[in-house]
């Protein structure tokens, strides 16, 4: 919701100055907000301009500059009704600067093609009407939203392209109404100190980057449609609402990954923004029923986070080699078993293959160690003991001690294979404990 609950206009016969540039109006207008307690919370004075006013100056010279800053317009449009007036012209308009303006009964730049250069509504109200700037067109610079509060309307960006630069809303308030930007086209939009309380759609034709800061997520934001996602980043952000997003469809792998290419960054903060992001989206799978795509938001959100955890055991202290030195076994071992042996748990029939494969590799290591005579095996049969020297009988130990059966039929002579031996039935242990639960947590689900 707006900071304000309802609010009262009044016209008054005196001129205003503007403080920016010293420009005199005949009129001003008197706006006073309240909450919805009726309690007045301030009383605001602006430029009172009227829409015909505004429509005059656009027609009088092509490329004027129109200043609507500390201005107070209402049912302003530049919308379907008065192209069709003018044969359906695009209508082009050299706005830069809506700032402090305050725009009543609705706003339409339909259509509407936006000059080169930076365009501001930093600090613009939208008063009761909807907002719309479907099929705009701004040229390159930045669009910005900052501390801009919308009414009970809709504000669309239906289809509206955007040039290169940022589109930046920043404790930006939407109020009440939907918010659209289906088959919008964007570089870069940043969403800092948020409240979304209402249905956002992105599904937007393309963007390069989108960035969530310190942001709430209180209803549903709605990425259904969008078909070119380059990066995207959700930065201490609290998400007790849904996002309606897509795993593999969305490529989310590649999009979150792109902020590995963010130079900003140092490596360390890199993989913290990744994990940052993925445990979101893993939550917000999980609510949302879809457990593959938490399954692979989990796997890479542990996968950057053991990477954050090793750098900053050496990152900027003063003996960096020593302290990765320190820290590499732990980390390797993490990354063998945990990382690449099961997905974090995520993968059974990679832990499966990992059990296999290292039993294979100790049959291997025992058979080569027979082979060179260090040290031996004794086998009891029906006819007394067997010396085991064949890859079969090293692949038959190898198994029953990786699986801690333990028949006792056959035994490891020497402290080197009985060393081996100890080693391989630990990690049988872990492999097999590892493998128990990622399978449970597959068949629970």
């Amino acid at each position: 919701m707006a900071d304000w609950a309802r609010y009262e206009v009044k016209i008054l016969d005196a001129p205003y100055t503007r403080r920016t540039d010293g420009t005199v109006f005949e009129k001003t207008a008197r706006v006073r907000f309240f909450d919805k307690n009726g309690n007045e919370i301030e009383t605001i004075k602006y430029a009172y301009v009227t829409p015909e006013e505004v429509l005059a100056d656009i027609e009088e010279e092509e490329g004027k500059e129109i200043n609507l800053s500390y201005c107070y317009v209402k049912g302003f449009s530049l919308g379907l009704t008065w192209r069709d007036v003018r044969k359906g012209k695009r209508v082009d308009v050299n706005l830069h600067h809506a700032v402090f303006a305050f725009f009543d009964g609705g706003l339409n730049f339909t259509g509407t093609q936006f000059g080169e250069g930076n365009v501001s509504f930093w600090k613009a109200r939208f008063g009761e009407g909807n907002v719309s700037f479907w099929k705009a067109r701004f040229g390159k610079g930045n669009v910005d939203f900052t501390e801009a509060q919308f009414g009970q309307g809709s504000v669309s960006f239906y289809m509206t392209r955007f040039g290169e630069g940022d589109m930046i809303f920043n404790r930006t308030n939407f109020g009440e109404g939907a918010v659209d930007f289906t088959l919008a086209t964007i570089d870069t939009m940043v969403m800092k100190h948020m409240q979304f309380h209402q249905l956002v759609r992105l599904g937007l034709t393309s963007i390069n980057k989108l960035l969530f800061d310190d942001c709430a997520i209180h209803n549903h934001i709605d990425f259904s449609g969008i078909e070119h996602l380059g990066r995207l980043e959700f930065r201490h952000c609290i998400n007790p609402g849904i996002i309606i997003i897509n795993w593999g469809q969305n490529n989310l792998e590649k999009a979150i990954q792109s902020i590995s290419d963010d130079k900003e960054y140092t490596d360390r903060l890199k993989h913290r923004a990744i994990a940052e992001t993925c445990l979101l989206l893993k939550e917000n799978f999980r609510k949302l029923g879809r457990f593959g795509n938490e399954d692979s938001a989990y796997y890479m959100f542990r996968k950057h986070r053991l990477r954050k955890e090793y750098i900053e055991k050496f990152e900027g202290k003063k003996h960096r080699f020593f302290h990765r030195a320190l820290a590499s076994p732990k980390y390797w071992f993490k990354w063998v078993v945990f990382e690449k042996a099961g997905g974090y748990g995520t993968k059974p029939k990679n832990i499966l293959a990992s059990i296999l494969i290292t039993m294979l590799l100790f049959a291997g290591v025992y058979h080569t160690l027979l082979s060179l005579c260090v040290g031996t095996f004794e086998g009891i049969t029906s006819t007394g003991l067997l010396d085991l020297k064949s890859m079969a009988d090293s692949f038959y130990f190898s198994a029953i001690t990786f699986l801690t059966i333990g028949y006792g039929d056959v035994a490891p002579i020497g402290w080197i294979f009985r060393l081996i031996a100890s080693f391989e039935g630990l990690l049988g242990l872990i492999l097999i404990s590892y493998f128990t639960i990622a399978f449970a947590r597959k068949v629970i689900r």
